[in-house]
């Protein structure tokens, strides 16, 4: 309803609990009648000379006339930016969910890689370096960091006051480019470096490759997890649920965000250790693949204190 309907609605009711007629009131403001339908049919306002007049004619302060305004455009900005932040948390998670692949991808086939593999092409396509497995899971570090930076750009434009959901879907749907093209490179590279280590006769490594593929698997389901719990709007299936995010939605937003980001950026650096190490000695599933679910677990008590005011807000 804009603000001419209801001034419009105001000024006819209290015309009307006055037993005025639109030519008594006419006259009492010495407008025409014609001026006056005009304001009782939200086509038009009063300017201020006259919205005094009607205000000491009735007994109102000019508010009155406005006040429903305020209320309804506050309430109006407020939903609009809980669903643009919803909006930019939702792309946010999708991306740096989609980043991590590029690194899994480069831990898994490092897992199963020979020991020495190409570790640089010259202009001609041709192998001018020969280098560790290791190397490999360096360009899946740098991909993943690259989902970051579409993060950083993500969060940048909700901090910079871009309101639009349009741009916010858009500039979303233009980054998670990177994190897509990256996954896609991973799995090409892998598989021609793996082909040219074979025919050149270099071996794959020796051992046990259950313990660091279980870890692997494990650290990019937490990440999944992670990614689900920073875009998820409050229910009782899904996310970070404990009594106070369940009863609380500001709760539910602030901590399954920030646990989410938490669980996620663990998660990586786990991934990456897994990835850069030899392969792993089977009674280390005991533990390596729980630290990051131990960590933010821990960490939750301590984003809670943290955020306390903000769920009275």
């Amino acid at each position: 309803m804009t603000k001419e309907e209801i001034f419009a609605l105001k000024l006819k009711e209290l015309r009307r609990s006055k037993n005025m007629t639109q030519k008594q009131l006419a006259d009492m403001l010495c407008v025409s009648d014609k001026n006056l339908s005009k304001w009782e049919c939200g086509r038009s306002t009063p300017d201020v000379f006259y919205l005094q007049e009607i205000c000491k004619i009735f007994g109102v302060e000019a508010e009155y006339f406005f006040e429903d305004i305020t209320l309804d455009t506050q309430k109006e900005k407020e939903l609009h930016k809980k669903k643009l932040n919803f909006v930019i948390w939702r792309w946010i998670a999708v991306m740096l969910c989609l980043s991590s692949f590029a690194l899994f991808i480069s831990v898994v086939a490092r897992i199963f890689l020979p020991t020495t593999i190409p570790a640089h092409y010259n202009g001609k396509g041709e192998i001018d370096r020969w280098g560790s497995s290791k190397e490999f899971v360096g360009v899946g570090i740098t991909f993943c960091l690259l989902g970051y930076i579409a993060f950083f750009i993500k969060a940048s434009m909700y901090m910079k006051g871009d309101d639009s959901i349009k741009s916010a879907h858009l500039a979303g749907a233009i980054l998670l480019s990177i994190p897509l093209f990256t996954t896609i490179f991973m799995i090409v590279h892998a598989i021609k470096v793996n082909t040219a280590a074979l025919d050149m006769g270099y071996a794959a490594q020796e051992g046990d490759t259950f313990a660091s593929l279980f870890s692997a698997i494990l650290c990019e389901l937490y990440i999944v997890c992670g990614a689900i719990c920073m875009g998820v709007k409050q229910n009782g299936i899904v996310g970070l649920r404990i009594p106070l995010t369940l009863e609380n939605e500001k709760a539910w937003d602030i901590l399954n965000r920030s646990w989410g980001l938490i669980i996620t950026i663990v998660s990586e650096i786990t991934l990456a250790i897994v990835g850069l190490c030899n392969l792993l000695p089977v009674w280390s599933v005991i533990f390596l693949p729980f630290v990051p679910l131990a960590i933010s677990l821990a960490g939750i008590p301590v984003l809670i204190k943290t955020n306390k005011k903000k769920f009275a807000d």
